[in-house]
């Protein structure tokens, strides 16, 4: 499901793979999914002008199509 593939892409950015965990949250129709990661790699996460996040909503978007997804990272 969307959970683990975006726990994968996330965990194979980051320096400390076992900081990663996804959060699901159902808003309405859509679902939610916050990226936890260390402080450190959120940068990594978010990448240059964001288009490493817009890359893995993208991929996520793709590879699920009937889900109403957003992915966010936490605070």
């Amino acid at each position: 499901m969307p959970k683990g593939l975006i726990e994968y892409l996330a965990k194979s950015l980051v320096d400390k793979p076992e900081a990663v965990f996804i959060q699901e949250s159902t808003e309405g129709p859509k679902v939610v999914w916050y990226i936890h990661v260390d402080e450190q790699d959120r940068g990594k996460i978010i990448g240059k002008g964001g288009k490493t996040i817009r890359s893995i909503r993208s991929v996520v978007s793709v590879m699920f199509p009937s889900f109403n997804i957003f992915i966010d990272i936490a605070k």
